[in-house]
């Protein structure tokens, strides 16, 4: 395979993945050059610890604002805050664009992530 320098790996990600891409994020905040496969498995071992298991999820491109303020820590003030965000994409297409949001900042994303989903039914009940 090759031999690619942090420098050049940091490049390569910048120019295939998104802005604030969750598994550019953690392999930059751990500082090494991790594969992308060791990233995503210790990305997956981090959100699983973070929170407990969810009662459901919310759908972010199909989901009203009743539904959205069913997830922990979101008001009436922030679910319209993400349906103007979706508006203005049209669509999520990952759930990270949700950090784009004023208010949901890394911590919050991560409490946030189990309960979140862009394809089937919103099926997270109304009680948390």
């Amino acid at each position: 395979m090759f031999d690619l320098t942090n420098r050049a790996l940091r490049a390569l990600r910048a120019s295939v993945c998104p802005p604030l891409c969750i598994c550019c994020l953690t392999w930059m905040l751990s500082g090494s050059g991790a594969s992308a496969s060791e990233t995503d498995a210790s990305a997956r071992a981090a959100s699983a610890q973070v929170a407990p298991a969810p009662q459901g999820v919310v759908n972010l491109n199909t989901a009203n604002a009743e539904e959205l303020e069913r997830l922990p820590g979101i008001g009436p003030a922030r679910a319209r805050a993400i349906l103007a965000l979706r508006a203005q994409l049209q669509k999520f297409t990952r759930v990270e664009q949700l950090l784009r949001v004023k208010g949901i900042g890394r911590a919050t994303f991560r409490k946030l992530r189990p309960w979140l989903t862009l394809e089937g039914p919103t099926t997270l009940s109304a009680s948390r």
